[in-house]
């Protein structure tokens, strides 16, 4: 699949991840038992779906490599696949990070 994957956080949810170097996820991540990741180009349709409420957000990067086995592509949304983590999401399988926020109704996203 790809070689890079997007987790879009909160700003007390990534304060949480900087601080302790390791996240389970969001609510709604521990539930569905795994942590929900999206592609580049998933990466707007999830934050339309799952932050409307929101105008600024953080965006990290992973290498799928540095995640192992434990990344799957499975159907979701539309039965798109997506990646998803089975397990912790560790700092060290970030490669990037950035402060997103929403201008007009539009994300700014530092892959545009």
């Amino acid at each position: 699949m790809e070689a890079q994957v997007f987790k879009i956080l909160t700003g007390p949810q990534w304060a949480l991840w900087r601080g302790l170097g390791v996240t389970l996820g969001s609510h709604d991540d521990r539930r569905d038992g795994f942590i929900h990741f999206s592609s580049a180009a998933q990466t707007i349709g999830t934050l339309s779906k799952h932050f409307p409420a929101h105008d600024r957000l953080w965006l990290v990067r992973a290498e799928a490599v540095r995640m192992g086995p434990a990344l799957k592509w499975e159907p979701s949304r539309s039965g798109q696949l997506f990646p998803h983590l089975y397990g912790a999401f560790s700092f060290f399988m970030a490669s990037g990070e950035w402060p997103i926020a929403r201008s007009e109704d539009r994300w700014l996203l530092p892959m545009e």
